[in-house]
């Protein structure tokens, strides 16, 4: 959590059963302001991720968007990145204003 500020909002949780983790960062800037980076950095991950891969899903004007576009309001995957090692993770992120993001570290590979 840290680098949160009045616009950028994030939760994490691990699935002690599968291994998984999850993290879900929410831009809540103004609608016409500058999209924002956010470095997501992770360490000590559960070892059963190393070699795996992190999926990142947004919903924002143009993705998962039901009041946008009707026919794609369905979460897809936008970006895959290797998890090299569980030990260290690191990933920038560029958040468009009012967006959620969905980041999800499993087991497996980008295909």
């Amino acid at each position: 959590y840290k680098g949160e500020d009045e616009q950028i909002a994030s939760v994490a949780s691990l699935d002690p059963d599968s291994g998984r983790v999850t993290v879900l960062i929410v831009n809540f800037a103004e609608r016409y302001g500058s999209p924002r980076k956010v470095r997501l950095s992770a360490m000590n991950l559960p070892s059963s991720l190393d070699n795996g891969v992190c999926r990142q899903y947004l919903v924002d004007a143009t993705h998962a968007n039901l009041w946008h576009d009707p026919a794609r309001c369905e979460l897809s995957v936008v970006r895959e990145a290797p998890i090299v090692s569980a030990n260290a993770f690191d990933m920038l992120i560029e958040l468009p204003n009012n967006s959620v993001t969905l980041l999800e570290m499993d087991i497996g590979s980008i295909p």
